[in-house]
């Protein structure tokens, strides 16, 4: 099981300090600024990278201190992550990192990059970076943040995910445990931070089968989401994921069915249908229907997954290879093995080169 594509919800991150930094500076970044951190976390992302570009463009047209400037960009490249794209979350958190190493910021700024770049890294396989960050974050977070602060709490989470994704399940569940114990005395506050965990803690289960211990969590995230912020916020899909495929390892697939076309419609409506978000949880409805017999909504669903995943994960990208797999299954079933020997040959190729590149958990920053 690829635990990667276990859906954990979005990464939420800090505007450190921004507002107050550029307060003195002229009028208007208050007001582009609070409106996208609480878009953010409404889950509205498209709203909020518009409104923190605003602040951008009003931070850079006023000279604004770096503090400001890097704390604005590390959101934009947040909410740029969150929406899946990740060349451009990268282009952009390097280049707030540009800013802490060239100019004086408040000491905080650093640690927040780090754990928000880490969890790009982790998006996009390359974990022995996003591993390092992190720890490196989790070290001058407790310094600057506290020990029991929710951004401990994000950087233990995210630890969590990289050591599941990379099979170390034992320390996975012992960081998801304490970033749960830090966030139970905060859940109320910060709702999508904590339910992200839960997610997470049942994605590990789930690789585990420890079916009863996953879908408790889950359905608990799904009901502190839907009470916070209505049945349409772009973490529910996350959860639902992470149900779907708890369902379908089960064979439940008619639970599994409702609970990915759920999650399907819900991203829909915050990214659009031309989205990786989209695409991923496509696939894997794709597969659900595989297995009850609807193959002619799969092929449609496959077809419109696998361009995406091309564009954003790349044309060598191990998810693309096993959609493309998936998809030669179906083809099969479909009795049509001239275009499934097709697809699976494109496959094999995308595997050969992976073997003989250097994995992209190797590649440096």
């Amino acid at each position: 099981m690829n635990v990667r594509l276990l859906l954990t919800g979005p990464i939420l991150g800090l505007l450190v300090g921004a507002g107050q930094s550029y307060g003195a500076q002229g009028p208007g970044f208050d007001d582009a600024a609070t409106p996208g951190t609480e878009a953010l976390r409404r889950g509205s992302y498209r709203e909020a990278e518009r409104y923190y570009q605003d602040a951008w463009n009003e931070a850079e047209a006023n000279g604004a201190p770096a503090t400001a400037r890097a704390s604005i960009l590390s959101a934009l490249a947040q909410v740029l992550l969150n929406e899946g794209r990740f060349t451009d979350s990268e282009r952009v958190f390097n280049r707030a990192l540009e800013i802490t190493e060239g100019e004086v910021v408040d000491p905080r700024v650093r640690p927040v990059l780090f754990s928000n770049l880490g969890s790009l890294y982790t998006e996009t396989d390359r974990y022995d970076r996003a591993e390092s960050l992190l720890k490196e974050a989790l070290a001058s977070g407790n310094k600057q943040f506290g020990a029991d602060s929710v951004f401990v709490a994000g950087v233990l989470k995210n630890l969590g995910i990289v050591y599941s994704a990379t099979g170390r399940i034992k320390p996975a569940e012992s960081s998801l445990k304490k970033a749960l114990a830090i966030m139970e005395k905060q859940a109320a506050s910060y709702p999508e931070d904590f339910t992200s965990i839960l997610s997470s803690l049942a994605a590990v289960y789930t690789v585990r089968k420890q079916w009863t211990k996953a879908e408790p969590l889950l359905q608990r995230s799904i009901d502190i989401l839907e009470r916070s912020f209505g049945p349409d916020h772009a973490g529910i899909a996350a959860a639902l994921g992470n149900l779907g495929q708890l369902y379908f390892l089960q064979n439940k697939f008619g639970q599994a069915e409702t609970a990915l076309r759920r999650a399907m419609n819900i991203r829909q409506k915050a990214f659009g249908p031309d989205n990786i978000s989209v695409a991923l949880v496509s696939w894997r409805l794709a597969g659900i229907l595989m297995a009850e017999h609807k193959y002619t909504e799969a092929h449609t669903l496959f077809l419109s997954s696998l361009p995406v995943q091309e564009r954003v994960l790349g044309p060598m990208s191990p998810v693309l290879a096993s959609t493309l797999e998936q998809f030669a299954q179906l083809l099969r079933q479909m009795s049509n093995p001239s275009q499934a020997d097709t697809v699976e040959a494109r496959a094999r190729n995308i595997r050969f080169e992976l073997m003989s590149t250097i994995p992209a958990d190797k590649l440096g920053r």
